[in-house]
């Protein structure tokens, strides 16, 4: 069973490792993961770009365990990682994706964080997950000014 940590936002957690890709409020770069059992209910999880390393240098070992960086999570934060980054497909017709809405709070440093999901055709699917995460920067504005 897991080693328990101290976290200060969801308490007494499970300890679980990541791969630094997964941290913070990344959104739909993939969930990879073995299969959770009873005795690792929160086996190691990394992105799909870290799935390829792994893939290219024939799994994980020192060599491509030198390219990715690990961090602890409590488990309460790895399932939030886990839904955020997880990609959803239904039959291989319908397809959804996972975003996150930030709305500034007006006064404050702070913003709203929205959790939503969007259906996509299978060709916006496509082109969403080769696009991965793009920065701010990259994205066009929806509504020209």
């Amino acid at each position: 069973m897991a080693n328990k940590i101290q976290c200060a936002a969801h308490g007494e957690s499970h300890e679980t490792f990541v791969y630094t890709h997964l941290l913070g409020e990344t959104v739909g770069l993939g969930f990879n993961r073995s299969e959770p059992t009873a005795e690792n209910p929160f086996p190691d999880a990394w992105c799909d770009d870290c799935e390829l390393i792994s893939a290219a240098h024939g799994g994980w070992n020192e060599q491509s365990e030198n390219l990715a960086k690990i961090s602890m999570l409590c488990s309460g934060s790895y399932e939030r990682a886990r839904i955020r980054n997880t990609r959803t497909s239904v039959n291989d017709e319908d397809f959804f994706v996972r975003g996150l809405i930030q709305l500034p709070i007006i006064g404050t440093a702070k913003s709203f964080c929205w959790g939503v999901r969007g259906s996509l055709s299978r060709d916006n699917f496509d082109s969403r997950i080769a696009l991965r995460t793009p920065s701010v920067s990259d994205c066009q504005p929806c509504f020209p000014g």
